[in-house]
């Protein structure tokens, strides 16, 4: 009994590492394409404006 209650609570805490991992890569991955968008756009406006 005993050895199975430690399975089932290693398990528990490796399915809650890897949900916290999850959503930290997510939130960075977010992180990353909102900065990587935020350049270009910038970028693009006055590149747009100086062949006119």
């Amino acid at each position: 009994m005993y050895t199975a209650m430690m399975i089932t609570f290693i398990f528990l805490v490796l399915l809650l590492l890897s949900v916290l991992t999850f959503t930290i890569l997510t939130a960075i991955r977010k992180g990353e394409f909102e900065e990587a968008l935020v350049p270009t756009i910038k970028d693009e406006g006055p590149q747009e404006e100086q062949p006119r």
